[in-house]
């Protein structure tokens, strides 16, 4: 992911971590309210669900559990480069049968990712007290490897390095800002885990909104700093913090790239803990058969759907290369922080009995949505999305204006009432979102399946009650 951001943005992938940030610190605040509030497992999914209804949940659940898979497949695409790295800088190498092979015309095969996707799947099946200590030892020893790479880094700055410090352009900027938004997630698997936390109202926003902050300082130095050392087109796509210091320190190379497969390891783990949640809360819910909510009573923890996230993570990493699935994850990222603002905004509206906020909140989406489109000269797919939109956003107005308060407002609450910190995340994280084209034609078919789910599978069987749960007008 950072390899990538980097050869858009140049040294100017500061500022992409920066405005990622930014707008993760907007969502992430909307998010702290609700976690706060609503703890259960789901996420943005039980958010949307119990504020606007079923069928908007539904999308945004579909999304995540998009984001969450494909991150899986991504982060484990990343872990077996820097393990292939860590061996070579270590003086050992590679077996042929350890490196990424064709497999068909199509397809390629990498046995260390699918291992590594494998014993993932399998810590977590054994529990979440087992789990939880394991990644809390491999993010402790990610951050501080992070620091180290700082320090160095900066004590071999070149401010020549910046000369051309934004060669892409805006744009690029842009997709970095988009694509980063990949290394901005776990908060969300915080949020997943309300359901098991102690005290959620007084937790839940000090973890969600804590971890944002550091994420985004801690990206905002490595990212100037390695910058600074080296030039940016020199930045390896596969192992770029590791490989960044091959010429200047090559004894870093080793230890840079063993924090990299600790610190994914604990990344990889937080991606299949919060999918199979996420599975979990749908099943529950009668979304998805209800397999996918049960407990294995030894354990603990729903086998079935963390087998399945496993076993498509899987599949993705044969058919997709990493930049791609670093993209894909991003969109589905965007669009849950999205639509947790609009539920916030959503959720004035109910409370203060002002439900013209809303379409106020909806020109502010759909224009940045339009003017992302052409500034960035995308084609009729971008138009597409947003049509798809304003139909979402009509109903669910709709369905707002009639639904009463949900709750008092005695936990915490986003500061200045929210409303103006939840249209800068819809702004921003539209605007991100539509630069990534390509990423964004595959969320539309994602989403075609997912209408095909819910319809043939997933209305009948909720746990809501048709019809008295889900306004006709809010499926429209």
């Amino acid at each position: 992911m950072f390899g990538v951001a980097v050869h858009l943005a140049g040294p100017a992938v500061t500022v992409s971590f920066a405005a990622t940030g930014v707008a993760a610190t907007c969502s992430a605040l909307c998010y702290a309210e609700f976690a706060a509030r609503i703890p259960e497992a789901g996420s943005a999914y039980a958010f949307t669900y119990h504020v606007i209804g079923e069928f908007l949940a539904w999308h945004v659940a579909w999304a995540m559990a998009l984001e969450m898979i494909t991150g899986l497949a991504a982060v484990s695409l990343g872990w077996s480069n820097y393990t292939r790295s860590f061996l070579a800088g270590s003086g050992f190498r590679v077996p042929w049968m350890l490196e990424e092979l064709p497999f068909g015309e199509y397809f390629k095969l990498d046995v260390m990712s699918i291992c590594f996707i494998v014993l993932l799947t399998t810590v977590v099946s054994v529990g979440i007290t087992e789990s939880k200590w394991v990644n809390h030892v491999a993010t402790a020893v990610k951050v501080g490897i992070l620091l180290f790479v700082i320090l160095f880094a900066f004590g071999h700055a070149d401010t020549n390095n910046w000369t051309d410090f934004s060669p892409n352009g805006s744009i690029g900027v842009v997709q970095a800002s988009a694509t980063v938004m990949f290394a901005f997630t776990g908060f969300e698997v915080v949020a997943q885990c309300a359901e098991e936390t102690a005290q959620p109202e007084k937790a839940m926003p000090v973890g969600i909104v804590g971890s944002v902050a550091a994420s985004t300082l801690i990206y905002v130095l490595v990212s100037a700093s390695v910058t600074l050392m080296v030039p940016w087109s020199t930045v390896d796509l596969k192992a770029p913090l590791a490989m960044s210091f091959k010429e200047v320190l090559p004894w870093m190379v080793p230890i840079v790239s063993s924090a990299a497969v600790i610190g994914l390891f604990a990344i990889g783990l937080g991606n299949v803990l919060a999918s199979s949640r996420l599975l979990m809360g749908l099943g529950r819910d009668g979304l998805l058969p209800h397999a996918f909510s049960a407990v294995n009573e030894a354990s603990q923890t729903p086998v079935v759907a963390t087998v399945l996230v496993g076993c498509m993570a899987i599949a993705l990493t044969l058919a997709f290369p990493y930049r791609f699935l670093t993209e894909m994850v991003s969109v589905g990222t965007m669009f849950a922080f999205t639509i947790v603002c609009v539920d916030l905004v959503a959720t004035r509206c109910q409370d203060e009995a002002r439900p013209g906020l809303l379409p106020g909140l909806i020109i502010i989406f759909l224009g940045s949505s339009f003017a992302a489109c052409f500034a960035h000269q995308h084609s009729w797919w971008s138009a597409l999305a947003a049509c798809i939109v304003i139909a979402i956003a009509i109903g669910m107005y709709l369905t707002i204006v009639s639904k009463t308060p949900l709750w008092a407002t005695d936990h915490f609450v986003v500061p200045g009432g929210g409303t103006v910190v939840a249209c800068v995340g819809i702004a921003m994280n539209s605007v991100m979102t539509a630069s990534l084209e390509a990423a964004l034609h595959w969320n539309l078919v994602w989403f075609a399946i997912g209408w095909v789910i819910y319809f043939a599978y997933g209305r009948q069987n909720s746990r809501a009650g048709l019809p008295e749960a889900i306004p006709l007008v809010s499926c429209l």
